[in-house]
């Protein structure tokens, strides 16, 4: 299984016509990747099938941004299928099967609240999901946005 996860800080104003989205064309393509999950991509201008035709996949899903803020794509090739369970302005939450081999496996595509105004609601989220999917393999993709220790708030020069 390939997949990837990448937080372009942009989509562009025009898919066609956008280097950033000319390397993910040319990356998912080279790679063969199964699933895709983009972050911030500050656009709410694209639906599913713009997506679908712009990189030649089976199936889109789409969170749009609020404003210039946030915008979460998760794309897929026909070698799996995918069904999404939840999905904010934060996460999408997916259990993916890939066809070939008959295995699931849940996957939570994440872009954690810069301003961790929601976060506890997002870990939340992602907990249920994840007792709600035991037994089945888990898979993380994204950006947590998530301070671990204080000493994560603090640059240390040395």
């Amino acid at each position: 299984m390939k997949l990837i996860g990448w937080n372009c800080q942009g989509a562009g104003k025009d898919l066609d016509n956008s280097n950033k989205m000319e390397f993910l064309a040319r990356l998912m393509n080279s790679t063969g990747v199964q699933v895709t999950f983009l972050s911030e991509t500050r656009s709410s201008r694209y639906n599913s099938s713009h997506l679908n035709s712009r990189f030649n996949t089976a199936g889109s899903f789409v969170v749009p941004s609020t404003g210039f803020s946030g915008g979460l794509w998760l794309l897929w090739s026909d070698e799996v299928r995918v069904s999404i369970n939840f999905s904010n302005q934060y996460l999408i939450l997916a259990v993916v099967g890939h066809i070939h081999t008959n295995v699931d496996f849940a996957l939570a595509c994440v872009y954690g609240d810069p301003h961790h105004r929601h976060t506890r609601m997002i870990w939340e989220q992602i907990s249920t999901f994840v007792n709600d999917n035991l037994g089945k393999p888990l898979v993380f993709l994204g950006d947590m946005n998530e301070l671990m220790s204080e000493a994560d708030t603090t640059f240390r020069l040395m």
